[in-house]
């Protein structure tokens, strides 16, 4: 994590504050905006995507919650049109030098722990803008972001399938059990 006293810093590499290389800014949706059925994506404070018929971003973003339970543990990576509620904010317009994937990766790992840190309390309840504006991000060479990216990919892609295996094998573990407990199946005893 990055504190103050920052060291050990690759060659090639930079800190910089988000604010130096991209804009944050909140939405302008509201929860009661959504619309069944809709033709855009809506973000809102948690990670389910409603949909809407209009769109306020056209672009990349990274968006976080702002407040609610979703503090600090929900993190979409955007690009297209979408819409976002007024409490969800949207880091984009990335200088050429930080990929805005590469940025998602590091935000999401990272600044859970920061809000926790300023937190006055046990919990955390909102973020404020300077919480984002502030947080000192460390950006290595294109190359290596991309390399990054490519590899945070290939691990998602690999935990999603393990995750998938896990509920297919609790399903059939529900259905072996059902049957054990009805006695339908019966084990065999040893004599």
């Amino acid at each position: 994590m990055l504190g103050n006293n920052i060291a050990n810093i690759p060659d090639g590499w930079v800190v910089e504050k988000i604010e130096d290389f991209a804009s944050i800014r909140t939405g302008t949706g509201d929860t009661q905006d959504r619309e069944e059925g809709g033709k855009y994506p809506f973000y809102v404070r948690s990670n389910t995507i409603e949909r809407v018929n209009k769109y306020s971003f056209d672009g990349e973003g990274v968006l976080t919650s702002g407040d609610g339970v979703g503090v600090g543990k929900i993190y979409h990576y955007v690009n297209g049109k979408f819409h976002y509620h007024q409490r969800v904010y949207n880091i984009h317009n990335f200088k050429s030098h930080v990929m805005g994937k590469y940025f998602y990766e590091y935000f999401r790992y990272h600044f859970y722990s920061r809000v926790s840190r300023m937190s006055a309390k046990g919990s955390v309840d909102s973020v404020r803008l300077e919480m984002i504006a502030k947080m000192k991000v460390l950006i290595p060479p294109l190359d290596e972001q991309e390399k990054i990216i490519n590899l945070s990919t290939q691990t998602d892609k690999k935990i999603a399938l393990i995750e998938q295996k896990k509920i297919e094998t609790q399903k059939l573990k529900q259905g072996l059990m059902q049957k054990l407990l009805t006695g339908e199946w019966r084990v065999p005893l040893d004599d």
